[in-house]
């Protein structure tokens, strides 16, 4: 069994949100595997006003806590041109555990495998669950936790007081804007050879 390690990432700060270039923009037209087996284009998974791409990892306490609000999110905002795609990173992470991660956790969305990580570094993932919104211009409006449960590595609170993915889709959905970055709780994200 492998031990996955934990973070507590710190708050960076505002993002230059809406800024520079797209972080998948050399990454749209690749092929990329679905835990289901299937292939698709990146591009193709995108959403039309927004996309939010979660990093996820079946083993991952943080990742297994998150997935029925994740599940309510994307049933949310997927009316709204929003698409979601949780996103495995690592070499370690099979396909089929992926994919039976999703059913159990009603991920009804894109479950892509990123076993090089080349998503994951474009992004700069740091941790799993961590939440990444792109405009629809590719733009990064926001990235970080999906709400404020997860105090530290083995603390969190019995509910969220505050909504941070949900609040930056309104903000960018609503009123064109970018939100601050807040800090991701969660399991190391391993990029590297098994």
């Amino acid at each position: 069994m492998l031990r996955r390690s934990f973070l507590l990432l710190p708050l960076t700060g505002l993002l230059a949100c809406g800024q520079g270039r797209p972080p998948l923009a050399d990454l749209q037209d690749r092929a990329v595997h679905e835990a289901s087996g299937g292939t698709a284009v990146l591009r193709s998974l995108l959403g039309a006003r927004a996309t939010v791409i979660i990093t996820l990892d079946p083993e991952c306490p943080f990742s297994q806590a998150y997935t029925n609000v994740l599940d309510s999110l994307s049933r949310a905002f997927s009316p709204e041109g929003v698409a979601f795609i949780g996103l495995y990173p690592t070499t370690f992470i099979e396909a089929d555990a992926a994919a039976r991660f999703a059913a159990e956790g009603h991920l009804d969305f894109a479950q892509v495998m990123d076993a090089d990580c080349a998503v994951a570094g474009a992004l700069q993932a740091r941790v799993t669950p961590e939440a990444f919104v792109l405009d629809a211009d590719g733009l990064l409006r926001y990235r970080g936790a999906i709400d404020d449960t997860a105090v530290r590595p083995g603390r969190k609170k019995p509910g969220p007081a505050q909504h941070h993915l949900a609040e930056a889709l309104h903000a960018l959905i609503d009123q064109g804007r970018s939100t601050l970055e807040m800090k991701a709780v969660g399991c190391i994200v391993e990029c590297g050879t098994p």
